[in-house]
């Protein structure tokens, strides 16, 4: 039976097919291949997820920073709290990933907050903190910077150096020619030109 061929329910006078599923457009922007997967899966959610429940997005930023804190900086402790608290010592002693600063920490400490307003509920249930589509947008907004700041400027980096030492290799080899083989002579013996005569 194809999706077509579901039962059908009538919705302000048209018909509805009941099992076919109409997903959010996200807004998510391509991420490389270097990005891990984990993180871009939660980052497109975020997106898609943006309008029909900004909580829900927050805290799915919030998630995917914690990853990016796990992995882009190695920091991996019991709450995000803790991890953003050990980044923060880090960056003002000097000993932050490349890429990580100050400003950027304070960042997602707000982050870290806002998310909270979905992840955990308040002490008085009858208090509701809401989240709107454009705050959540900042959220993501905040998560395609770091993307550029953290991954593609990592791999900018990477590439660069790679191609600085293979072309100090080309110029090393350059400035050190490798002597130059003719075929035996009658003797049967190599002969070995310099290369002036070559």
């Amino acid at each position: 039976m194809s999706s077509v061929d579901g039962p059908k329910f009538y919705y302000r006078g048209g018909p509805f097919i009941a099992n076919v599923r109409f997903l959010p457009r996200g807004t998510s922007k391509p991420q490389p291949s270097y990005i891990p997967r984990p993180l871009v899966i939660d980052y497109e959610e975020a997106c898609a997820i943006r309008d029909l429940s900004p909580k829900a997005s927050a805290t799915l930023v919030r998630r995917c920073l914690q990853g990016m804190i796990r992995d882009f900086c190695d920091i991996k402790r019991g709450t995000l709290a803790q991890e953003i608290k050990a980044l923060r010592e880090a960056v003002e002693g000097g000993l932050g990933p490349k890429g990580v600063d100050i400003d950027t920490v304070e960042a997602i400490d707000h982050v870290r907050s806002i998310g909270n307003i979905g992840a955990h509920m308040e002490k008085d249930i009858n208090i509701i903190v809401d989240v709107d589509a454009d705050e959540a947008q900042m959220l993501i907004d905040l998560v395609e910077v770091l993307f550029v700041e953290w991954y593609v400027a990592r791999e900018r980096r990477n590439e660069s150096l790679k191609a600085i030492k293979a072309l100090s290799l080309r110029k090393a080899d350059d400035r050190n020619p490798q002597p130059v083989l003719t075929p035996p002579d009658a003797t049967g013996l190599l002969t070995v030109l310099d290369d002036k005569s070559a």
